[in-house]
């Protein structure tokens, strides 16, 4: 990215000794551009096109009584997070349902030692064993809400439906994530997409114009524990619905 000039639109000039910098870059202009690509999931390039023309920013030039780390540019986090906020749309396709949940306190425990008893010597085939537990022992004890999420069940996202969900603050420390993110050496693409369901991550489509208009849509995803139901004491009491269906 190349180094800022005096018509930068968003280039904040500091004025004061290096204790005025410093004390700008701790508070206000919190995030190095490396940060940033690695929040964003991007390149510079990216950067320099989506987020450079529309964000406040820093530029610090090489002093010698500078550390390196406080070299180049730096960005506004609360403008960043703010300018995220106005353009991302958030959506979630499926949630985790804890069974003991819509089960009775008192029967949860039972329930569970008697899973591991019946459940144990029939590793084998263990489907079988869970479908025949959940019939007869799990079906019974579930309250009605828990009977309807059990009959919503998937074991797959085909045909699911992204629906709207609450809004999330943008992490600037990292933790959202792009498919590219999420992809390990020898992953396809279809690993890391079910990989995506089974996690029931929410899905942000961060819609970001450049310079002339052009919009651009950046897709991440993210962790969101109101995608699981909590508590959940055993996790083999765990499945998954749609989100449509809650």
């Amino acid at each position: 990215m190349a180094k800022p000039s005096k018509d930068d639109p968003m280039l904040v000039w500091i004025d004061g000794g290096i204790n005025t910098l410093r004390e700008s870059l701790a508070q206000r202009f919190t995030l190095t551009t490396r940060q940033l690509c690695i929040a964003l999931k991007c390149q510079r390039p990216w950067i320099a096109k989506y987020i450079r023309p529309f964000v406040p920013h820093v530029y610090v030039t090489r002093l010698p009584i500078l550390d390196d780390s406080e070299i180049g540019m730096h960005w506004d986090s609360k403008a960043l997070t703010q300018y995220i906020a106005d353009h991302a749309t958030f959506t979630r396709r499926s949630v985790i349902i804890s069974g003991d949940n819509h089960i009775p306190r008192d029967k949860v425990d039972d329930l569970h030692r008697l899973w591991k008893r019946i459940g144990s010597p029939n590793l084998a085939a263990p489907d079988c064993a869970w479908e025949k537990f959940v019939d007869k022992h799990l079906i019974p004890e579930l309250d009605e809400e828990g009977k309807r999420l059990l009959k919503a069940q998937v074991r797959a996202r085909n045909g699911l439906q992204w629906v709207p969900t609450h809004p999330l603050t943008f992490d600037v420390h990292g933790s959202w994530c792009s498919t590219a993110s999420m992809t390990d050496w020898g992953d396809t693409s279809e690993m890391v997409q079910r990989r995506i369901f089974r996690r029931c991550m929410t899905r942000v489509s961060i819609d970001l114009p450049d310079e002339q208009g052009c919009v651009r849509s950046k897709i991440m995803y993210v962790d969101d524990l109101a995608n699981i139901e909590f508590p959940v004491m055993f996790h083999e009491w765990e499945w998954i619905v749609p989100a449509s269906v809650l």
